[in-house]
């Protein structure tokens, strides 16, 4: 049953050897169990991919970079959903083509690609989530601890005031008892009076205290909106060590297929169109490290910022690499099958599309 390539899909017959055109021929039979994406096709999944990871990584939203990610539950169920499914879909076409090595590296190559893409989405989503249950904890901690320093202030005026009180009480004993001309009587009403009115002041200052001890937390819906700002690059790039061995052994394994396919004409021109672009990239920036080392002559002195600018040179080329070798891939595999946009039989479409969409879902996120 064909699974990979659409029906009408039949090779180039412009390679220039018998043995050449056979080669081909035996690999249309071949890719027929390869369900994932290539081509056309392949080429605009793969640039969404890549433009979805870069937004990720700078906490950007992929449908619109210009307003960072905020968290939901959404986005981890988005990428969650995402990389497994992706990942299901990639390991059922590697058992598939178990007995095709190269085409086996290949779909472990995109496999690897979906793992990155896959993780980084859920993991901007927990770094978002944990970054906002900390700041939640602390607002919650200083609005508690701003209620213990208000109660504490209401009680420390509470004593305050019956300390002025029971002085005028005092004050007014006093003058009570020297006055000559007022009658025993009149001053024992009077002070029965006074002590009357300053119980009953002092009950109410004590009851108004009462109620104000009890803190007053805000519920969380009544909690303001917390803003969480993270810059995931440093802690979520670290995924693409997990891409690169897979990148490798895949552009193995392609190289194996345009060997064995060289009398094809469009597929030379497009490896030495690759090679060359590699080999430039690759030239200037030796050229650049060059340069940057040389500008001052003090820096080959401090070997910790050549080793610096070094790590960075690798660390582009090996990605300009990576890049480029998957748009390669996409379209030697198209030409290769005379399949150019990549489009799936009718029997492995509901395979080849659900993975397609599946490696989109990390785009929604909020």
């Amino acid at each position: 049953m064909s699974t990979g390539v659409h029906p009408s899909t039949f090779l180039y017959a412009r390679a220039t050897s018998s043995n050449g055109t056979s080669v081909l021929e035996s690999f249309a039979e071949e890719i027929q169990c390869y369900s994932l994406p290539y081509g056309l096709l392949g080429f605009i999944s793969h640039v969404l991919t890549y433009y979805t990871i870069v937004c990720l990584w700078f906490g950007r939203k992929p449908l619109w970079p210009f307003s960072r990610v905020s968290f939901s539950r959404f986005d981890l169920a988005l990428g969650g959903f995402g990389l497994l499914i992706s990942t299901l879909l990639s390991i059922v076409t590697i058992v598939r083509c178990k007995d095709t090595w190269q085409l086996l590296v290949i779909a472990v190559w995109k496999m690897s690609m979906s793992l990155l893409n896959g993780l980084t989405a859920v993991h901007v989503a927990i770094l978002f989530t944990l970054r906002k249950m900390k700041l939640r904890k602390a607002a919650k901690k200083r609005r508690r601890e701003g209620s213990d320093e208000s109660n504490e202030t209401a009680v420390s005026g509470v004593k305050l005031e019956e300390a002025a009180e029971a002085e005028s009480g005092k004050g007014r004993h006093k003058k009570e008892k020297s006055t000559e001309t007022t009658t025993g009587s009149h001053k024992k009403e009077k002070s029965t009076d006074s002590k009357t009115g300053k119980h009953t002041k002092e009950r109410s200052t004590k009851s108004k205290a009462a109620d104000e001890e009890a803190p007053v937390v805000p519920k969380d819906k009544d909690e303001p909106a917390i803003s969480v700002k993270v810059d995931p690059l440093k802690v979520v790039a670290w995924w693409i060590v997990l891409y690169i061995p897979g990148m490798f052994a895949g552009i193995t394994g392609l190289m194996a297929l345009v060997v064995e396919a060289q009398g094809h004409g469009g597929i030379r021109g497009l490896t030495a169109g690759f090679y060359a672009i590699v080999g430039a990239g690759t030239l200037f920036t030796i050229l650049g490290i060059v340069y940057r080392l040389r500008k001052d002559q003090g820096e080959l002195g401090r070997p910790e910022k050549a080793k610096r600018i070094i790590l960075g040179a690798i660390v582009w080329v090996v990605g300009s690499f990576s890049i480029l070798a998957v748009f390669y891939s996409d379209w030697a595999l198209g030409m290769m099958t005379n399949n150019i946009t990549g489009l799936p039989s009718s029997d492995a479409a509901a395979v080849y599309w659900t993975y397609w969409v599946a490696k989109r879902l990390p785009m929604f996120s909020l």
